[in-house]
């Protein structure tokens, strides 16, 4: 008798755990927006979102972010427009700031978590919701984006409601309109995978078609949604037509591309090595519901199960075949944890199939979810602690900046990614490559080529030789509890 009142006070207790979770969750990026800075991508989504606001256009004010000794305003063909609107409408109420663009960021965050959590209980019930939503909540992949300012919130925010209604349409065909606003907003987030966007909708409507045959094409419906959503992807598309002459947002991707096909030993050797990396972000989340999937897997013909799997394999191929092409350019390490964006919003799905079979008042299951749960706090943690700041935001704030000033990027930086923290940014900032997108240049070779451009400042993450020019400072953050650390070095022209 004791045993079984001991056993169900701890069942008890794991039942209340989904929405403590999702409290964590809520912390822990209200955390990572406090502890982490605004940086890469992050950094010039904020220099879109400020240039929106003033300009009513994406013209940035030291050049495209690809084009690196351009120092002169032109407009962005490299990012997806979406969140830096976000941003704009954000600055155009607060005023542009730090904070400002941490608030975005973080009420997106709150706002997917919200999404996930309505969406799931429409289609399986309030406690399946709060499982799905508390796993999801602490998914350090999501974490992270809050607080450096990343698009995966967005995305996931996006996808939850795109995934809701064509399921929700399979019954009610009108909530397709939904969905084609969904897809269509999502793109406008994910616009720089370029041609890749093609295999997502070929699949959509090659699903389609297995299912309702000649007939979706007299769906009025599903013609309206599609209308929608390409309306959408025409008009980003005509904007870059008109602006560069090419309808793709990415100008680094189409340059990937190409590199890859005239590479493809190389292709080929990064696809099949990105294979262990894949699984293993996949297999995470796969093994813990592993029953569970494969008994939603013996329904892999219907419908509302089919479109689930189809959304799986569709990002986990995309995001393979982007990271692949990339690297074949880059040369990033083969298994850098940083792929794992590309493939995050597949754990939606994922869930949602587990939860379409799972049983959560059973203990062995309550048990597998908070062992899942509980690696992915330990990582979010970790990756708060860390911390993910830079040291070159510290030079920049400390930069003795005036009107007119002109600032040179070494090292793998780009013109944007000390944006936010500039204290003034009626200046000049270039990156001192003079062509190519290659991440590996020389010290050397970049701390000629500032200084044959005679800005008043360099900055960079490595030790240069320039001549002309003496060390003001060093900017240090240590990292993992002081064993590692980074460098950013402000270098200052000394008069002739």
């Amino acid at each position: 008798m004791t045993e079984s009142v001991r056993g169900s006070g701890a069942q008890s207790k794991l039942r209340n755990l989904p929405v403590a979770l999702i409290v964590l969750g809520v912390i822990l990026r209200g955390w990572a927006g406090f502890a982490m800075d605004v940086q890469q991508d992050g950094a010039t989504y904020t220099a879109m979102g400020h240039a929106f606001q003033q300009h009513g256009e994406f013209l940035m004010p030291w050049g495209d972010t690809i084009q690196r000794f351009e120092s002169q305003p032109a407009y962005s063909h490299h990012y997806s427009p979406l969140y830096p609107l976000m941003l704009a409408g954000g600055y155009a109420v607060a005023g542009y700031s730090l904070e400002v663009t941490k608030a975005v960021a973080l009420l997106v965050s709150l706002a997917s978590i919200a999404v996930v959590w309505w969406c799931t209980r429409d289609l399986f019930g309030r406690e399946r919701a709060n499982w799905v939503t508390g796993i999801l909540a602490v998914e350090p992949g999501f974490i992270l984006a809050t607080g450096t300012g990343f698009t995966e919130n967005l995305v996931l925010l996006l996808f939850a409601g795109t995934l809701w209604a064509i399921i929700k349409s399979l019954r009610e065909p009108s909530y397709i309109v939904v969905a084609g606003v969904c897809a269509g907003l999502g793109y406008l987030t994910r616009s720089g995978m370029g041609a890749l966007f093609i295999v997502a909708g070929l699949g959509g409507l090659g699903w389609r078609l297995m299912y309702r045959g000649r007939e979706t094409f007299k769906d009025n419906w599903y013609l309206l949604a599609g209308l929608i959503f390409g309306t959408m992807v025409a008009a980003w598309g005509l904007r870059n037509l008109v602006r560069f002459g090419d309808w793709q947002t990415s100008l680094y991707t189409s340059f990937s591309f190409n590199y890859a096909f005239h590479n493809q030993g190389l292709f080929w050797t990064g696809l099949l090595g990105k294979v262990p990396i894949f699984f293993a972000f996949m297999a995470l989340y796969w093994m813990p519901f592993s029953r569970e999937l494969k008994e939603a897997g013996t329904e892999w013909r219907r419908e509302e199960r089919s479109v689930l799997w189809l959304c799986i394999g569709l990002v986990l191929f995309i995001g393979w075949v982007m990271a692949t092409v990339y690297w074949t350019v880059e040369q990033s390490p083969m298994w850098w944890m940083d792929q794992h964006r590309y493939v995050v919003v597949a754990f939606l799905p994922l869930l949602w199939l587990a939860a379409s079979k799972a049983n959560f008042s059973s203990r062995n299951l309550q048990l597998r979810t908070a062992t899942l749960a509980a690696v992915l706090v330990v990582a979010s943690v970790g990756l708060i602690l860390e911390p993910q700041v830079s040291p070159l935001h510290d030079a920049a704030a400390h930069l003795d900046l005036h009107a007119g000033s002109q600032v040179g990027m070494a090292g793998a930086l780009d013109k944007y990614k000390a944006y936010p923290y500039f204290q003034l940014l009626d200046i000049q900032v270039y990156d001192c490559q003079e062509q190519g997108y290659s991440t590996t240049w020389g010290a050397a070779q970049n701390g000629s080529a500032c200084a044959a451009k005679n800005p008043d400042f360099i900055l960079s993450t490595e030790p240069l030789v320039a001549p002309g020019y003496a060390l003001l400072r060093t900017s240090e953050q240590s990292l993992w509890f002081g064993l590692t650390s980074l460098k950013a070095y402000t270098y200052g022209r000394v008069p002739a």
